[in-house]
């Protein structure tokens, strides 16, 4: 059987290191198969997430084709977005973690209908799909199975960074909240702006604030988008020199040093304000961390985070904006409420051991379920009902 495999593979994103886990699941699936791959690009993305010094990523390069084969496989297997999805096989499975907002394109819905198969990370992307309506009256008419993001077993490793951890050491105050995602500055998905200024609202007239560390990226990965960023930052500010402290983790950062972050005695909560999520894995790996979790109360992630073991914000649906062909022109996504979100952190701070305990029950959950071993078995139990 001859195996083509589609992904932006060697990117720096979350399809990434997504298309690096599926890419050892197919590499087990068949093993006694021809299995070659093409790298895609990812956006602007950096193309340096394969090492030669790891066995795995060794692995996908040894399969990685410098150009498209000239046969028909037998079963093609494509990671992108759903407008991207290519008819290329005989038997074609596309693989997204979807969208961000309550609705499809009409290109989603086109693409997905191309394929006998269509795989998705959360029951909220497979409802979304389903329940889109394209211009014409045309919906999806592709089988669509849920299947999850399982963490790595190193983001719960034991090992420290230590340059990141000396970084975190060097933050001066002992309590601090986390986020994490791209810096954007048209299209705001993960709301960072708003978490920055009701961060600020809060915690300004304190003696004794927490910090904000933000582990973010911007459209490039260089010095002066990352000036940029702590520009616009302390413009939100209101370029007050009596903010409250935030801290500006930058750029690319290793899966050990993300762990780090995670367990660092200083990070006490991960929080989200995030307009929609496909999936969510930096608030999975949170959990299966023990992090207390903050989050909006709306997408993908819900299907992790339990709202008995989380404090999920409430909001409401505003025109989802600056995402082009990504999404139709009256799709909604998330906005919560600030006002809530006040509470829920000076609560956090407040009764932070009940949190705790909360998170720690959630962390067992999580780290049995959602295991990239789980995310194998769910796959198998997927695909052997279609091939």
């Amino acid at each position: 059987m001859n195996i083509l495999y589609i992904a932006p593979i060697a990117t720096r994103s979350g399809y990434g290191d997504k298309a690096r886990d599926f890419a050892t699941y197919l590499f087990n699936k068949h093993e006694n198969e021809t299995l070659n791959i093409l790298s895609t690009r990812w956006g602007s993305c950096s193309l340096d997430g394969l090492s030669t010094d790891s066995e795995s990523d060794s692995r996908i390069l040894q399969h990685i084709l410098d150009n498209p084969p000239r046969t028909t496989p037998d079963i093609l297997y494509h990671m992108t977005l759903p407008n991207e999805f290519k008819q290329l096989g005989k038997y074609n499975i596309g693989i997204t973690s979807g969208v961000e907002v309550d609705k499809c394109p009409d290109s989603f819905i086109q693409g997905c209908n191309q394929m006998n198969l269509v795989i998705v990370p959360s029951t909220f992307t497979k409802q979304t799909i389903m329940d889109t309506k394209c211009s014409d009256g045309t919906t999806c008419t592709t089988p669509i199975e849920v299947v999850f993001e399982g963490y790595d077993s190193s983001i719960v490793s034991p090992s420290t960074d230590v340059e990141m951890s000396t970084t975190l050491d060097g933050i001066e105050e002992d309590f601090c909240f986390l986020s994490v995602g791209q810096w954007a500055s048209i299209a705001d998905r993960k709301n960072l702006k708003g978490l920055v200024k009701i961060f600020n609202e809060t915690f300004k007239n304190e003696k004794k604030a927490p910090a904000l560390v933000l582990k973010v990226y911007g459209t490039s990965h260089c010095t002066t988008d990352e000036l940029d960023i702590k520009n616009q930052i302390y413009s939100l500010l209101n370029n007050e020199s009596n903010h409250v402290p935030i801290y500006v983790i930058y750029g690319n950062v290793t899966t050990n040093e993300m762990s780090t972050m995670y367990t660092h005695n200083k990070i006490k909560c991960m929080i989200s304000l995030t307009r929609g999520e496909g999936f969510g894995r930096p608030l999975l790996e949170a959990s299966v961390n023990g992090l207390p979790i903050i989050a909006s109360k709306w997408s993908g992630h819900l299907d992790f985070l339990n709202k008995k073991y989380c404090k999920l914000l409430p909001g409401s649906y505003i025109t989802a904006t600056g995402l082009g062909e990504l999404a139709p022109a009256d799709a909604k996504w998330f906005d919560v409420d600030l006002g809530n979100v006040s509470t829920e952190l000076i609560d956090m701070v407040n009764r932070y051991d009940i949190h705790k305990k909360r998170a720690d029950t959630l962390q067992k959950i999580n780290y049995k379920n959602y295991s990239i071993e789980s995310m194998y078995t769910a796959y198998d139990n997927v695909l052997s009902k279609y091939i």
